[in-house]
């Protein structure tokens, strides 16, 4: 499948014909190896600012060998069509917040002009999400391919926007456009300085209180006491870093203690 297809292969099957036909490939061409160095081209257009069906988004030296291959030959690149939608939904509304509809068709047959409006409005708003996230690095997700039911791939979905291009969207749209905020990945936390380990109850049933320590066995009546409990006494951090953990990177680092004591020890008998 054309997705599947590597840009190495594509660019030296594009680059032999251009060699030896002294012209572009022409999709419909006569022969099956021109349709097929025409499909390679008209993709490395569509794939100039984002991933599409036909393959990931082109990183920057693939851009310089097609440009190579479409020297002097009068192609230009296609536009981002996000920032072309959204240029036309700025025009249009004066806003750059679109929704995402959960569209329906209303009719059978060819859509109305209302669902129209919908999906495209539906669209560009994902669209924008993903380019808001492109500022501080690549974009991936979790997507089910039509001829894989049960596998999700992780797929490429936006490169990391060039400075150029961040510049162009703050110019365009000025205060009507918001970047999203990255995720700054944690300190890590090496396992040594979580300490103890899997603490084995009795079997007797014993009056106790709402909540124990995985780690220690001490009781506690709430949540948040048991995790105060992980902080002070099981994460050996200088005060000041311990205080910066949030709740959930304290939980999480007990959880991965307890996950390594039961598959290093074997589960609790």
């Amino acid at each position: 499948m054309l997705h599947e297809c590597h840009e190495e292969l594509r660019l030296a099957v594009a680059e032999e014909f251009v060699r030896r036909e002294k012209r572009l490939p022409r999709t419909h061409g006569c022969a099956v190896y021109e349709d097929v160095a025409a499909r390679y081209v008209s993709s490395a257009l569509e794939r100039r600012h984002r991933s599409e069906a036909s393959g990931p988004q082109l990183r920057e030296d693939e851009v310089t060998a097609w440009n190579r291959i479409f020297q002097d030959r009068g192609v230009e690149w296609l536009a981002d069509p996000a920032f072309v939608d959204a240029k036309l939904f700025n025009r249009r509304y004066s806003h750059l917040r679109p929704q995402k509809r959960d569209w329906v068709r209303r009719k059978k047959g060819a859509l109305s002009e209302e669902d129209e409006r919908d999906k495209a409005e539906d669209r560009l708003a994902r669209e924008l999400d993903v380019v808001r996230r492109a500022k501080v690095g690549d974009v991936w997700e979790y997507i089910r391919r039509p001829h894989e039911k049960r596998h999700e791939e992780r797929s490429l979905l936006r490169r990391q926007l060039s400075q150029a291009a961040v510049a162009e969207w703050e110019k365009e749209f000025g205060d009507r456009w918001q970047w999203l905020a990255g995720r700054e990945a944690d300190a890590y936390i090496p396992s040594a300085l979580v300490t103890g380990s899997r603490f084995q109850w009795h079997r007797e049933p014993i009056l106790c209180q709402a909540l124990g320590c995985y780690l220690c066995g001490e009781e506690f009546c709430c949540k948040y006491d048991l995790r105060r409990h992980w902080r002070e006494r099981h994460i050996e951090l200088p005060k000041g870093e311990k205080a910066a953990l949030s709740e959930h990177r304290v939980e999480e680092e007990v959880r991965k203690r307890l996950f390594y004591d039961e598959a290093f020890g074997g589960p609790s008998r």
